[in-house]
C-alpha cells in the first residue's frame, strides 16, 4: 500500500510517510515504543561496574549480556560503566581473554541486536577476567582490577550470577569475603 503517517502500534518496517511531521513528537514515541533518555551532565564522581559471574555460559551469552547490551543501546547505562565478565577457565577452556569471549560467545548473539558501530563501542566497556571462586588470590586480583578501572572514583558494583545454582553459595561467599 501507500505510505501513511505513523500511529501507535506501527512497526519500523511498516510503510510510513515521514515527510509530514506527526501531530506531536509523542505520537512517534507511542508508535514505536522507544523512550530516549538524555543525560545533560556527566557523572565525574562515580564509576559503575557490572560484574557477571558465569559470563562464558549459555545464560550470559543468550540472555544476560544481550539484556545489558539493550540497556546500553537505550542509553540508560552510565557512560562510566564497565561490564566485567568473569568465569572459571576450568568450565570454559576456550575463553582466555575479552576477545575470545567476544568472538566465541557474544558476537553471534549481539550482532542480531545492533549495528556494527554500536557493537564495537559496547565491546570497549567489556572486560573478561578469569576467576576461581575458591582461590583468594585470584579473587583479590579481580577486586584490584575493578578498583583500577574505577580510577579513584566512588566504586559502585552490581553482581549478577549467571551460573548454575550449585555455585551460588560459593560465589556469594567469595563476593562477601574478597570483593
Amino acid at each position: 500500500g501507500r505510505p501513511r503517517q505513523a500511529t501507535p502500534g506501527d512497526k519500523p518496517s511498516d510503510k510510513l510517510d515521514f515527510s509530514v511531521p506527526p501531530p506531536s513528537p509523542l505520537s512517534y514515541v507511542m508508535a514505536f515504543c522507544y523512550v530516549t533518555v538524555v543525560k545533560l551532565a556527566v557523572d565525574r564522581k562515580n564509576h559503575h561496574s557490572i560484574i557477571v559471574f558465569g559470563a562464558a555460559g549459555d545464560l550470559a551469552k543468550k540472555k544476560t549480556l544481550p539484556a545489558i547490551f539493550h540497556l546500553y543501546l537505550s542509553r540508560v547505562l552510565p557512560t562510566n560503566v564497565h561490564i566485567i565478565c568473569c568465569d572459571d577457565l576450568a568450565y570454559h577452556s576456550d575463553i582466555r581473554n575479552t576477545d575470545d569471549l567476544w568472538n566465541h560467545r557474544l558476537a553471534k548473539y549481539l550482532a542480531e541486536e545492533g549495528r556494527a558501530a554500536d557493537l564495537m563501542d559496547f565491546k570497549k566497556h567489556l572486560e573478561f577476567v578469569p576467576i576461581k571462586l575458591d582461590d583468594e588470590e585470584v579473587m583479590l586480583h579481580l577486586d584490584a582490577r575493578i578498583r583500577e578501572l574505577a580510577g579513584g572514583l566512588r566504586d559502585n558494583r552490581a553482581f549478577y550470577l549467571a551460573q548454575p545454582p550449585f555455585l551460588f553459595e560459593k560465589s556469594v561467599r567469595a563476593i562477601r569475603q574478597q570483593l
